[in-house]
């Protein structure tokens, strides 16, 4: 489930208007979705965390470049990429 959650939020995939969106089945053969309220917090239903309330963040690098002919030239592009502090806001509702 955390690489399904993940991947969907550095994506940008959570959709608008408070709709649900599938994570995936965890361990526990429940069905995880996720859901933005009006505000940009985040609640995972079923809630799965310990804590009530915590936010996660990530540095992002943004490439309008989308093929390298090396390894290099990605690392060179990355080190030259803007970037952006991405952070989430995760409640249980």
């Amino acid at each position: 489930m955390v690489r399904s959650l993940s991947l969907i939020l550095c994506e940008r995939r959570l959709p608008a208007d408070e709709r649900k969106l599938e994570i995936s089945t965890g361990p526990d053969e429940q069905r995880y979705q996720i859901v933005q309220s009006r505000n940009g917090d985040l609640n995972v239903i079923p809630w799965p965390f310990a804590q009530s309330e915590f936010s996660v963040g990530v540095e992002a690098s943004y490439l309008k470049q989308l093929k390298f002919e090396s390894n290099q030239q990605l690392i060179e592009s990355l080190k030259q990429a803007p970037r952006e502090q991405l952070t989430w806001r995760f409640v249980k509702q």
